[in-house]
């Protein structure tokens, strides 16, 4: 429980996502504010990111079904401005 409060209420990850959400890089912010600081999310998304091209197999794999955590692997790993249609994650 510790741990997720510290996340969510302002630890390195949810400093990160904060950034992510202003227009910043994920290179922006680990050399800036989170400069030798270790961000978890960002390894964490890197190892999800392999397991989901593993299982990609189809136009509707698995990231079609996690919009949200496919826009943070791809702002990861492509070191670019995180970008999502906040529409798809309503759930019809």
């Amino acid at each position: 429980m510790g741990d997720l409060h510290v996340t969510v209420g302002g630890g390195r990850n949810s400093r990160l996502g904060q950034g992510l959400g202003t227009g910043r890089t994920v290179v922006e912010m680990l050399s800036s504010e989170l400069f030798g600081e270790t961000v978890e999310g960002v390894d964490t998304a890197r190892v999800l990111a392999n397991m989901a091209l593993e299982k990609q197999h189809t136009d509707e794999g698995p990231l079609a079904y996690f919009p949200l955590a496919s826009a943070i692997m791809n702002a990861v790993l492509q070191q670019k401005r995180f970008t999502l249609d906040f529409s798809n994650l309503i759930v019809q």
